[in-house]
């Protein structure tokens, strides 16, 4: 995992300044790194009382070059960015800490629910076989009546939020913010 090391672009003065250290006091923030080492090829409904279903863990992608696995990647960067959140005060529930997560693609949603999290960051890498494919992009919820309409805007907002601090922090490609409708992690989400 320490091959696995995300390195921002330094701060600019104006995003430094004021900073208290404790922006995020009070605030719970729920992280989940995608995938883990043991997959499950049962399915599930994609959100409350559906009868479309999706493969519960597939078990993710792999770099093209390195062959590190999404769940290692996925892991090391929570970890590094609990440690950034923690310093500006915020509760991190983390999903999972090590390589393995025991239950459902909804279970790790209904950690974010059950935790009372004001946030709930899912990260992930996509795949290609092309090897000069690359940038970021970050998913949002699609409003779906029942499912996501009451937090449809507020994941919007933070969406856009973190894509461009994503793009502009690591000087990567924009993929821009994408709206998807199929995501169990999203569809089961209170958050």
């Amino acid at each position: 995992v320490a091959a696995v090391r995300i390195t921002p672009r330094p701060p600019t003065p104006a995003a430094t300044a004021g900073t208290t250290g404790q922006r995020l006091a009070g605030r719970i923030i729920c992280m989940d790194p995608g995938h883990a080492i043991n997959t499950n090829s049962g399915t599930e409904p994609i959100g409350p009382g559906s009868s479309e279903t999706k493969t519960t863990e597939p078990g993710g992608t792999s770099g093209v070059v390195s062959g590190v696995p999404e769940y290692v990647v996925t892991l090391a960067i929570a970890k590094q960015l609990k440690v950034l959140l923690e310093a500006e005060g915020a509760k991190v529930v983390m999903v999972r800490e090590g390589d393995y997560f025991e239950g459902l693609a909804r279970d790790r949603t209904l950690i974010a629910n059950q935790a009372g999290a004001g946030l709930y960051v899912r990260i992930h890498c996509d795949g290609s076989t092309n090897q000069s494919a690359n940038g970021a992009s970050t998913l949002y919820p699609a409003s779906i009546p029942g499912w996501t309409d009451d937090i449809v805007v507020e994941s919007t907002r933070a969406a856009r939020s973190i894509q461009a601090a994503l793009v502009n922090g690591l000087g990567v490609p924009n993929l821009g913010a994408v709206e998807r409708s199929d995501m169990l992690g999203f569809n089961w989400s209170d958050v």
